[in-house]
């Protein structure tokens, strides 16, 4: 059973070690302790509490940018991404966005796969976005 929930001051060493384990780059403790008042972290976590999974987000003037999603490799195949960015979308459905946006590497194809199934649609290409890597943009509709 996997529980998503807003980040908990308790659970920030968590949150930055899935992110060191799975980004290229992690938001530090300081900068999760001190989230800009426009910026929603979720986690998901286990039933013993073990934060698995997380994703980040800004809502700004309508609209939501996924900033970061990321499940640990133990756990992946499980649909927790699908449950985060469900969390997600309601979250910023419920702060009044109406579309959101990502940047994603063209060479992810897992990630490219799992954007488009939840119904994110290609939109544009930012040459070099990650470190040399072309990053497709995407757009959903939230509503």
């Amino acid at each position: 059973m996997i529980r998503v929930i807003p980040l908990a001051p308790s659970q920030i060493g968590q949150a930055v070690s899935v992110e060191r384990s799975c980004l290229e780059t992690a938001w530090t403790e300081s900068q999760l302790s001190n989230l800009p008042p426009d910026s929603v972290y979720l986690v998901a976590e286990n039933e013993e509490g073990t934060v698995c999974g997380i994703c980040s987000a800004r809502l700004l003037d309508g609209e939501a940018e996924l900033l970061n999603l990321a499940v640990l490799p133990a756990f992946r195949r499980m649909h927790i991404a699908s449950e985060l960015m469900t969390a997600l979308f309601s979250l910023a459905i419920e702060n009044g966005c109406s579309r959101m946006y990502l940047e994603v590497a063209k060479t992810n194809e897992p990630a490219v796969a799992l954007y488009r199934e939840a119904g994110f649609r290609e939109i544009g290409v930012r040459r070099g976005f990650y470190r040399g890597v072309d990053a497709w943009t995407m757009e959903k509709a939230l509503c």
